[in-house]
C-alpha cells in the first residue's frame, strides 16, 4: 500500500486524467452532434435537388425551344453543381461517419477506461478512507495522549509552581519571622538595658540604704543591747549572790526578830529581781537589755558596776535623765520597742529591695536567655543548610580528637600503672594509690564508653543526614529527568499531531503543497495586546497597593517607635520615685510594657493577616482577569451587514464559519482586491 503522500499524489494524478478524458468525451459528443446536424441539412438539400432533377427530367421530355434550351442548360449546369456538391457532401458524410465510428470506438474505449478508472478510484478511495479512518483513530489516540501528556505536564507545572510558591511563601514567612525575631531581639535588648539600669539603680539604692545612718545606728544599738544583756546577766548573778549572803546573814543573826526584816528584804530583792526580769524581758523583746535591784526602802537602784552601762544605754535610747529607774526602764522599753519596730521595718524594706533586685536580675537573666535563644534560633536558621555539609567533617574531627584523647589517657594509665608497679605494693600508700588508680581507670573506662557512644550517635546522625541529602538529590534528579522526558514526549506528540492534522487537511483539500500556500500574519495580535494591557494594569494596581501598604507599614513603625519611647519614658519616670515604692514599680512597669507590646503585636498580626487576605484576593482576581479574553474571545464572529451577507457570503461561510479564521478572510479579500486593481 502506498504511503499517505504517494497515495494523495496518485489520486490527484488519476483525478486529472479522468477530468481530461471526460473533457475529450464531451468534445467528441459535441462534434458528433454537430456532424449529425450537418448530415440532416445535407440530406434535406439532396432531397430538394432530387425533386428538382425530377422536375427537370419532366421538362426535358417536352419539346425544347431556344429560350428553354438556355434555361435548361442553366439548370443542367446548376444540377451538375448541385450533384458535385452532393457528392462532396456524401464524401464528407462518409468521412464524418468514419470519424464518428472512430470516435465511437474511442468513446467506448474511453468509457471502459473510465469505468476501470472509476473502479480503481473507488478502490483507492476506499483504501484512502480506511487509511484516513485509521489515521483519524491514530490522530485521536495521539491527541488523547497529547492531551493527557499536556494535562500531566500542566499538573506537574502547577505542582512545581505551587511548590515554588510554597517555598517563596515559606521564605517570606522565614524573612518575616527573622525580621520579627530581630525586632523582638532589639526590644529585648532595650528591655535588658532598662532592666540592667533598674538593677543598677536598685543596687545603688540598696548600697545607699546599707550605708545609711539608720543602718549604722541599728548596728550600734544591737552592739549596745548585746553589752546591756551581758551587764544584766552579770547584775542578776550579783543580785543572786547578794540575796544568798543576806539569807545566810539572816539565818546566822540574833533571833527571829530581825528575821522578818531579812525575809522582807529577801522578798524585796526577789521583787526587784522580778521587776528587773520584767524589764529585761521588755527590752529583750525589742533588742536591748537591762538589770536592777531593790533596796529595803523600795527604791529601784542598780549596782555600781552597772551604773555607767545603764547611763550609756539611756543616753543611746534618748531617755531623759533624772527619772526614777522604773520610769527609765519603761521609757527604755518603749524606745527599744520603737527601735525594734524601726529595725524590723528597715529589714522588711531591705528584704523587699533585695527581692525586687532578685526579680530584676531574674528578669534580666530571662531576657538575656530569651535574647540568646533568639540569637541561637537565628544562627540555627542561617546555618541549617551548612550544617548538613559540615556535620560529617565535624564528626570526623571530633572522633579523631576523642581517639587522640583516648590514646593519651591510655598512655597516661600505662605510665601510671608502670610508676605504681615500682612502689611498694604492700604499703598503705601503695594500696591507696592502687585504689585511686583503679577508680581512675574505671572512671576513664566509663568516660571512654560514653565518648564511644557519642561518636556512634554522631556517626549515625551524619549517615542519616547524608542519606537524606542523597535521597533528596536523587529524587530531585529523577523528577527533573521525568519532567524533561515528559516535555520531550509532549513536543514529539505535538509535532506528530500537527503532522497528522496537516495530512488530514491536505487529504480533504483544505491545504496545498509547498509552493501554493500563502500565509499572512496580523501585525498586531489582539490576544497578546489584551494580555499585555491586562498584565500592565494589574501590575500598576499591585504597585499602587504595595506603595499604600508600605506607607501604612511606615506609619505603624513610627507609631510603634513613639509608643516604645513613651513606654521607656514612663519606665524611667517610675524609676525616679522614692525607695518605698521602688520594689513594685519596676515589675509593674515591665508588665505594662509587656502587655502593651503584646497588644501591639496582636494588632500588627491582624493587620498583616488582613493584608495577606487582600493580596490573595488580588491574586485571585488577577488570575481570573488575565484569562477573560481567552475565554470570552475564543470564537470569532463578523458583524452581520449587507456587505458580509451579500457579496461575501461564500467567503464568510468558508473562512469564518468553516475554518474559524478571520485573518484568512482578510488575506483573501486583500489578494482579490490586489488582483482586480492590477489586472490590465
Amino acid at each position: 500500500m502506498p504511503s499517505g503522500d504517494g497515495l494523495m499524489d496518485y489520486l490527484r494524478g488519476r483525478g486529472g486524467k479522468i477530468k481530461e478524458l471526460e473533457d475529450e468525451l464531451a468534445q467528441a459528443r459535441s462534434r458528433c452532434e454537430r456532424l449529425q446536424q450537418e448530415l440532416s441539412i445535407k440530406n434535406e438539400a439532396v432531397t430538394l435537388l432530387t425533386a428538382e432533377n425530377k422536375a427537370l427530367k419532366v421538362t426535358a421530355i417536352t419539346p425544347v425551344t431556344s429560350a428553354t434550351s438556355s434555361a435548361l442548360e442553366h439548370l443542367n449546369q446548376k444540377l451538375d453543381d448541385q450533384l458535385h456538391k452532393a457528392l462532396l457532401l456524401e464524401q464528407d458524410l462518409a468521412a464524418a461517419k468514419q470519424r464518428e465510428a472512430v470516435s465511437m470506438q474511442r468513446l467506448t474505449a474511453l468509457e471502459a477506461l473510465l469505468a476501470d478508472q472509476r473502479t480503481e478510484q473507488a478502490r483507492l478511495l476506499a483504501e484512502a478512507e480506511t487509511a484516513a479512518a485509521r489515521l483519524r483513530m491514530d490522530l485521536e489516540a495521539a491527541r488523547a495522549e497529547a492531551k493527557m501528556a499536556t494535562q500531566k505536564a500542566e499538573l506537574a507545572e502547577r505542582v512545581a509552581q505551587r511548590r515554588v510558591e510554597a517555598e517563596h511563601e515559606v521564605l517570606k514567612v522565614a524573612h518575616a519571622q527573622l525580621d520579627e525575631l530581630r525586632a523582638q531581639m532589639a526590644g529585648m535588648k532595650g528591655e535588658l538595658e532598662q532592666a540592667r539600669q533598674r538593677a543598677a539603680r536598685q543596687e545603688a539604692e540598696a548600697a545607699a540604704l546599707r550605708s545609711s545612718a539608720q543602718h549604722v545606728r541599728m548596728q550600734l544599738l544591737e552592739e549596745e543591747l548585746r553589752n546591756a544583756r551581758e551587764a544584766l546577766a552579770a547584775a542578776q548573778a550579783a543580785a543572786t549572790a547578794d540575796a544568798g549572803r543576806l539569807a545566810l546573814r539572816a539565818s546566822a543573826g540574833s533571833g527571829p526578830g530581825p528575821a522578818q526584816p531579812a525575809l522582807q528584804q529577801q522578798q524585796l530583792l526577789t521583787g526587784a529581781a522580778a521587776t528587773a526580769g520584767l524589764g529585761v524581758g521588755a527590752v529583750g523583746s525589742s533588742g536591748s537589755a537591762g538589770g536592777g535591784m531593790l533596796t529595803a526602802d523600795g527604791i529601784l537602784e542598780l549596782p555600781k558596776p552597772l551604773n555607767d552601762t545603764w547611763a550609756a544605754v539611756m543616753q543611746a535610747l534618748s531617755v531623759p535623765q533624772g527619772l526614777p529607774l522604773a520610769a527609765q526602764a519603761a521609757e527604755a522599753g518603749r524606745a527599744a520597742a520603737a527601735l525594734a519596730q524601726e529595725a524590723a521595718d528597715l529589714r522588711a524594706s531591705v528584704k523587699n529591695h533585695d527581692e525586687a533586685l532578685m526579680q530584676l536580675r531574674a528578669a534580666a537573666s530571662g531576657s538575656e536567655a530569651y535574647a540568646s535563644e533568639l540569637q541561637s534560633q537565628l544562627a540555627d536558621a542561617r546555618s541549617r543548610l551548612e550544617r548538613a555539609l559540615t556535620a560529617e567533617r565535624v564528626a570526623e574531627r571530633r572522633a579523631a580528637a576523642i581517639e587522640q584523647e583516648r590514646d593519651a589517657l591510655r598512655a597516661a594509665l600505662s605510665s601510671t600503672a608502670a610508676a605504681a608497679g615500682v612502689d611498694n605494693p604492700g604499703s598503705l600508700s601503695g594500696r591507696l594509690l592502687a585504689g585511686q588508680q583503679a577508680a581512675a581507670v574505671e572512671q576513664l573506662q566509663q568516660l571512654n564508653d560514653a565518648l564511644t557512644k557519642q561518636v556512634a550517635s554522631l556517626q549515625q546522625e551524619v549517615a542519616a543526614s547524608a542519606s537524606a541529602a542523597e535521597a533528596q538529590a536523587l529524587a530531585t534528579r529523577a523528577a527533573t529527568s521525568r519532567a524533561e522526558a515528559a516535555e520531550l514526549r509532549l513536543k514529539q506528540l505535538e509535532r506528530e499531531a500537527d503532522g497528522l492534522a496537516t495530512e488530514e487537511r491536505l487529504g480533504r483539500g483544505e491545504l496545498i503543497r509547498a509552493g501554493g500556500v500563502r500565509v499572512l500574519h496580523l501585525r498586531h495580535n489582539p490576544e497578546v495586546e489584551a494580555k499585555q494591557s491586562a498584565r500592565e494594569a494589574a501590575v500598576t494596581q499591585l504597585a499602587a497597593e504595595n506603595e499604600a501598604l508600605r506607607a501604612q507599614v511606615s506609619e505603624m513603625e513610627a507609631a510603634l517607635a513613639q509608643l516604645r519611647r513613651e513606654v521607656a519614658g514612663g519606665a524611667a519616670g517610675d524609676g525616679t520615685q522614692p525607695a518605698a515604692a521602688g520594689g513594685a514599680a519596676p515589675v509593674e512597669g515591665g508588665s505594662v510594657a509587656l502587655a502593651v507590646k503584646e497588644a501591639e503585636v496582636t494588632v500588627l498580626r491582624r493587620k498583616v493577616e488582613e493584608c495577606e487576605k487582600a493580596m490573595n484576593r488580588l491574586k485571585a482576581v488577577f488570575k481570573e482577569r488575565i484569562t477573560v479574553f481567552r475565554y470570552t474571545g475564543g470564537q470569532m464572529e463578523l458583524v452581520p451587514n449587507a456587505f458580509t451577507q451579500g457579496r461575501l457570503v461564500r467567503e464568510v461561510e468558508t473562512f469564518v464559519r468553516k475554518f474559524n479564521c478571520i485573518p484568512a478572510l482578510t488575506a483573501n479579500l486583500t489578494m482579490e482586491n490586489f488582483q482586480k486593481q492590477t489586472q490590465c
